[in-house]
């Protein structure tokens, strides 16, 4: 059972992963002043309204993620995408 938990804690980790890093390559392609997509599949898109402190905190999340990882080159694209905020 403890094998079980461990593994399922592994799965989420990898699709939390691929979700942040799918959410960082939207944020680049985004305009924080227009419209931010945030996450955006096949037959979804997220886009987050017009809320600038939404959208900060959004960037910041995804920021504290790479943090974690030491992503550092991540970190500094996101923070640039940031001071573009007006």
């Amino acid at each position: 059972m403890i094998k079980s938990k461990t593994m399922e804690k592994i799965v989420k980790d990898e699709e939390l992963d691929k979700l942040a890093r799918k959410c960082y390559q939207c944020m680049l392609k985004s305009d924080i002043n227009d419209i931010f997509v945030i996450y955006e599949d096949i037959d979804e898109v997220v886009e987050i309204p017009y809320d600038m402190k939404i959208r900060l905190r959004a960037v910041d999340k995804i920021i504290s993620y790479f943090e974690q990882f030491e992503e550092y080159e991540m970190c500094h694209q996101l923070v640039l995408i940031k001071q573009k905020a007006q």
